[in-house]
């Protein structure tokens, strides 16, 4: 792709395979045109697109506002799938330090234990540990629920926004949405 400063913008983006050919339409209604697509040669699922479009177009300015607001949009959706696994990873992590280090010490209180006590001690440590680990995964399941209810939600508002900045823009442009290539308009 050649680089016309003067007559045309360009756009480079990385998006998952999955979302390829969405994000093509989507960008499409911002007025610009696909030039190439290929798929990354390291990361399987990934896509690259380059977009161009007149340096000059009507309603520049509203376009790219609205650019901006849809790719704050596209962030944000990223962001709450992550946080969906990330909240419930720290909660796992945290329970089998915790779970691990009762179970470790009761096995220690075992191991060099000289009296009947103190090896009954470490044996409730290390079944209280192993509860610990048990009741930690249960909490996992459940925060995981609950993440994917509350995101859930995020995603779809989100998505809702976006929706409605694309069709402004589409207004804009004159391109069909709904259609993967630049109409005339």
């Amino acid at each position: 792709m050649t680089e016309d400063y003067m007559n045309k913008d360009s756009l480079s983006v990385a998006v998952k395979s999955e979302l390829a050919q969405e994000m093509k339409e989507w960008y499409c209604a911002f007025g610009w045109t696909i030039e190439s697509e290929r798929e990354d040669k390291v990361y399987v699922d990934i896509t690259h697109m380059d977009f161009t479009r007149p340096h000059t177009i009507e309603n520049k300015d509203r376009l790219q506002l609205l650019q901006v607001r849809f790719e704050m949009m596209l962030n944000r959706i990223a962001r709450a799938r992550r946080k969906i696994n990330s909240d419930t990873g720290v909660l796992a992590l945290i329970m089998f330090i915790l779970g691990g280090a009762i179970v470790a010490g009761g096995a220690v209180l075992c191991v060099i234990a000289d009296y009947v006590f103190y090896t009954v001690c470490g044996i409730i440590m290390i079944a209280a540990g192993a509860v610990f680990w048990i009741i930690g995964a249960a909490l996992c399941v459940q925060m995981y629920k609950y993440n994917v209810k509350r995101y859930s939600v995020y995603i779809d508002v989100f998505t809702e926004n976006i929706r409605s900045i694309v069709k402004e823009a589409a207004s804009l442009t004159g391109y069909k949405y709904g259609n993967t290539e630049q109409q005339d308009g």
